[in-house]
Parts: structure tokens; sequence; C-alpha cells
């Protein structure tokens, strides 16, 4: 887990997948529904990954060992967004200086 974590990692994984260890030791798959860079500061890298899982069970805010089978293994922080009859909706936003 001590791979830099990047924009140009991220950019066209729209479609594919993380498994998550939920709270419950159950494993979880969230699809990667889109990658968006957040221009502004030149010193800065900023981006949001955008995730959608299942309805339930709904990730509690906080932190959560993600895999993916082309990318490192990592820690990220997803921010529960919305749920409805699809499924809920997760965000990781990043901020990292260049």
């Amino acid at each position: 887990m001590t791979d830099m974590i990047s924009f140009a990692q991220y950019a066209g994984q729209e479609g594919t997948s993380f498994q998550i260890h939920g709270e419950d030791g159950q494993i979880l798959e969230l699809l990667i529904s889109s990658v968006e860079e957040h221009p502004g500061n030149p010193n800065l890298e900023q981006f949001s990954l955008f995730l959608h899982g299942p309805k339930d069970p709904l990730l509690q805010s906080g932190t959560y060992e993600v895999h993916h089978a082309t990318l490192a293994v990592h820690l990220l922080y997803l921010s529960a967004l919305a749920r409805d009859e699809e499924g809920c909706s997760y965000q990781a936003l990043f901020n990292r200086l260049k």
C-alpha cells in the first residue's frame, strides 16, 4: 500500500470494480462509475472517484482497504453520497501536492 495515488492511475478505470471488506466482513463490489479531475491550483492534483455499490449494506463514511484487479491495494476514505432503489453511491476525494 505504498504506491502514490494519482489521477493518471485511475483515469480510464471507469466500469472496473473495487472489492471492499465491509464492516461485518462481507466482501462488497463497488463499480468505478467516474473519475473526475478538479483543476484549479497548479501545485495540487485534485480529483474524485465516484463509486456505485449495492443498496445493502450501506457503508458508513470511513477508511476502507480497497482491492482492484490491476491497481495496487489502497486505503481510501469513502463518503456515502446517496442511496436509492438502484444502490449506494460513494465518493473518494483526493488533494495532493504535485
